[in-house]
């Protein structure tokens, strides 16, 4: 079986950017859920899917 990753973004207060970013260049599967959409679109964060 293949496995996949994924990185899951939720409201509220965020960790430092630079420590998510890494995790970003393997080009995981990006979900924003409730209100991280505009967080996620403010930091030049596209998500695959929005749930919520």
């Amino acid at each position: 079986m293949k496995s996949a990753s994924c990185v899951i973004f939720t409201a509220g207060d965020w960790c430092n950017l630079d420590m998510i970013r890494p995790h970003l260049e393997h080009q995981p599967a990006v979900l924003a859920c409730d209100g991280a959409l505009a967080t996620c679109l403010e930091n030049g964060i596209v998500p695959d899917a929005v749930v919520g």
